[in-house]
């Protein structure tokens, strides 16, 4: 595999690993929300003491050390936050994303984005290459469907459309192909 190929399956996986989880979350986002019942026979002081005692039990402790104030509100002896329940309220029937975040990306729009990010990628990309296994990921490549556009090219819009919809279906190797792409950014 040369430089090129390495770096357009970089973006690809990379690309096809964000346009995957975006599309997830928009599918958990277009789920009708259950409301909350269990306290649907409380009274407003009896939510407000429910919710704070629930929120005045939460462990805290993977904050200590941090001398910031995010909560921006009075603290507990104990040094939980004091927030009155009507902050914590979450109306979910107003749930609502960033606007046009519930449409689809433009794959071609998207794609030409991701490529246009090349030279400021570069040298992160170049440092990979020196680190990655170069066999694993030959091998992953040789278990992808051959139906496919290969993912050492540039893919147009409606090629990674392609691999959005056989994403679904899990197929050999790209499982492989990611966590090799992936661990290189921990590497």
């Amino acid at each position: 595999m040369d430089r090129e190929q390495f770096h357009c399956l970089y973006i690809n996986v990379n690309s096809l690993l964000e346009l995957s989880i975006k599309r997830l979350g928009a599918e958990i986002l277009s789920r009708p929300v259950e409301p909350d019942t269990t306290m649907a026979d409380l009274s407003p002081e009896e939510i407000e003491a429910q919710i704070a005692a629930r929120f005045n039990t939460m462990d805290m402790s993977a904050l200590d050390g941090i001398d910031y104030d995010f909560f921006s509100a009075p603290r507990t002896p104990g040094g939980t936050p004091e927030i009155p329940a009507s902050e914590l309220a979450f109306d979910h029937s107003a749930r609502q994303g960033p606007p046009g975040d519930d449409e689809a990306p433009d794959l071609s729009t998207y794609m030409e984005r991701a490529y246009g990010f090349a030279a400021e990628l570069q040298q992160r990309i170049d440092a990979a290459l020196h680190r990655a296994d170069l066999d694993a990921i030959a091998a992953a490549l040789g278990k992808l469907p051959q139906s496919l556009p290969l993912l050492t090219q540039r893919l147009s819009g409606d090629e990674m459309g392609q691999w959005l919809d056989a994403e679904r279906a899990q197929p050999d190797g790209l499982s492989e192909l990611v966590i090799e792409i992936r661990k290189l950014e921990v590497s």
